[in-house]
């Protein structure tokens, strides 16, 4: 299997859309296969040919979403830039910009039904960034890189709970705030 070939590519852009529509309205749990292919228009040999299982979807969405994520937060880092500079401004935090575009994404791995999981591999992936990005402000203490990611997972939590109202510019000055408080 080539995975740039163009027909897998739109195979599994395919799945993906479906399985993340069926997460509105259902637990991954309660998804089957057959209704996977069916709504998909596929049949259970392409399926099973890309994945084992339904659960398989969702870590491969998740991974392609953590790889968007890198890319946003490293962003600010790309030019130079050292939070530990009294130059931060809003606009440098982009993290909020990932989170309101991957939104339908978020709302179903924060879910009651889907979290813990994704909850920690999310933790991880943040904790990674901060790390490789962070430009030593940590000092790789894992303490401090793991109150800073939960702090981050928090505003997302709190964002979600309402409903993601608040636009990625009031994350940004939200997150803003804190830092400059905190006189990261």
């Amino acid at each position: 299997m080539n995975k740039h070939d163009l027909r897998v590519i739109k195979t599994k852009k395919n799945i993906h859309n479906v399985l993340l529509d069926l997460l509105k309205k259902k637990s991954l749990s309660q998804i089957s296969i057959t209704e996977l292919c069916n709504l998909a228009e596929i049949s259970r040999g392409t399926f099973y040919f890309h994945y084992q299982e339904i659960g398989d979807i969702l870590d491969e969405i998740f991974e392609k979403t953590m790889q968007d994520l890198e890319l946003w937060y490293s962003d600010p880092f790309k030019n130079g830039f050292n939070i530990n500079q009294k130059n931060l401004a809003p606009g440098m935090i982009k993290i909020f910009n990932h989170v309101k575009r991957n939104e339908a994404f978020y709302r179903i791995i924060l879910s009651s039904d889907i979290f813990i999981k994704y909850y920690y591999l999310l933790y991880e992936n943040i904790m990674k960034l901060h790390r490789d990005f962070g430009s030593g402000q940590f000092e790789q203490n894992k303490y401090t890189l793991s109150y800073s990611a939960n702090g981050i997972i928090g505003l997302i939590l709190e964002w979600h709970k309402e409903d993601f109202n608040s636009t990625e510019e009031e994350m940004n000055n939200r997150l803003y705030e804190i830092l400059k408080f905190n006189d990261l």
